[in-house]
C-alpha cells in the first residue's frame, strides 16, 4: 500500500529543516574550534533570521580576537532539491535552472538570489 501524498510533502518540509540544521550545525562546530583556538572572539548563529531580509536560513555573526570589538555576518539562503516521491530519483539543478531570469520563479536561479542579495546590501 501506497503512504498518502500527504506523507510526502510533510517529509519534503522536513527535510529542508533538517538541511538548514545540518549546515548550521557544521558551521557551529568550526566555529567552536576556531574559539578554542584563540581566533575567534565570539560567535552567534540563528536560523531563518527576520533582520538578514531573504538570506535568513542560517546567519553566522563573529569577531576575531585580534578585532573583538568588529562583527562580520555570513548570511546563507540554503537551497535543497527532494524528489515529490522518494521512490523516484531528484533531477539534477541543471545550468538552465540557475542561469534563469532574475524576474522569474526559479527557485535556484542565481540572478535572482543576487538581487535579493543587493536588496539587503541597500538595507543595511
Amino acid at each position: 500500500m501506497e503512504p498518502p501524498r500527504e506523507h510526502y510533502r510533510a517529509r519534503s518540509c522536513m527535510h529542508g529543516s533538517s538541511y538548514q540544521l545540518r549546515i548550521a550545525m557544521v558551521i557551529m562546530l568550526r566555529a567552536f574550534k576556531l574559539r578554542r583556538e584563540g581566533i575567534l572572539s565570539d560567535f552567534k548563529i540563528t536560523l531563518d533570521d527576520p533582520e538578514a531580509g531573504k538570506f535568513d536560513d542560517v546567519v553566522f555573526r563573529y569577531s576575531l580576537a585580534s578585532t573583538p570589538e568588529q562583527c562580520a555576518y555570513v548570511n546563507i539562503q540554503a537551497k535543497h532539491k527532494q524528489a515529490s516521491d522518494p521512490r523516484k530519483m531528484v533531477q539534477p539543478i541543471n545550468e538552465a535552472s540557475l542561469l534563469a531570469r532574475w524576474k522569474s520563479k526559479g527557485p535556484f536561479s542565481i540572478p535572482k538570489c543576487f538581487v535579493s542579495y543587493l536588496d539587503g546590501c541597500e538595507q543595511s
